[in-house]
């Protein structure tokens, strides 16, 4: 009854606007920059290879976006969906192999140096309460709508662990460019900050690339941690995951 009810619902959606890509497609053209169709046409046949334009499209308006707010950020900033669903894609894989449980996605999640969002949609497509943070302020928003806060991560981690409600992930992607843009030892020093704030099977997660594998293989030493290398098709943007599990 559920899948026939949202089969409906994105139905409805697909009557008020139309968000097949040959009609997106025709109306980039029109009313965007050749920069713009330029990234759409590359998020279509990247989502191809995830299972096709549509399914993706599904995916997203079923769980974070409405559809005028798609039609828009996919008409003017495709290239920033087309990531938050590789990282989805990469997630999936993560959980497949028991590095990620799924259950740490449905609390309260932590996305540190999240840049544009992608990172932010990624995560809260499974229905937690996520929350971006990123010190350069490239943006006050994920592209569908959910916050990202302008001040260093590492504070809003360390504030959880005076709570009663704690955290369930919390997340860095591409963690070498952050520690880049922070200070060396700051995957380190956030591991500790995070095991403080964690509630119980709660997670930490860090992916980053070859050139920083020496750099944290000593994450490795934590109890309950896993380091992961990524299959070629999920590597684009970096090579290995990192997760570490808080057991009490």
């Amino acid at each position: 009854m559920r899948d026939f009810i949202n089969s409906l619902f994105i139905l409805f959606i697909m009557l008020e606007i139309n968000l097949s890509r040959e009609s997106l497609t025709e109306k980039i053209k029109r009313e965007y920059s050749p920069e713009c169709l330029r990234h759409a046409q590359e998020a279509i046949k990247n989502w191809d290879n995830y299972g096709g334009f549509e399914k993706i499209r599904d995916l997203l308006l079923k769980n974070i976006f409405n559809s005028s707010r798609f039609e828009w950020k996919f008409s003017c900033e495709a290239f920033i969906l087309d990531s938050a669903v590789d990282r989805c894609n990469l997630i999936e894989f993560l959980i497949e192999k028991k590095v990620l449980d799924k259950k740490s996605l449905k609390g309260k999640v932590i996305d540190i140096g999240c840049h544009l969002g992608a990172t932010v949609d990624a995560l809260a497509i499974y229905g937690g309460e996520v929350i971006g943070t990123d010190n350069g302020k490239f943006a006050y928003e994920s592209p569908s709508g959910r916050p990202i806060q302008g001040i260093e991560g590492r504070r809003i981690v360390k504030n959880y662990s005076l709570e009663r409600d704690k955290l369930s992930l919390v997340s860095c992607f591409n963690i070498g460019w952050v520690e880049d843009m922070s200070s060396e030892g700051f995957a380190f020093e956030l591991a500790l900050d995070s095991l403080a704030s964690l509630k119980s099977n709660g997670q930490l997660l860090y992916t980053f690339s070859d050139e920083n594998i020496e750099r944290y293989k000593k994450l490795t030493a934590f109890p309950n941690s896993q380091l992961i290398k990524l299959p070629i098709n999920l590597d684009k943007r970096e090579k290995y995951a990192f997760t570490l599990t808080k057991f009490t």
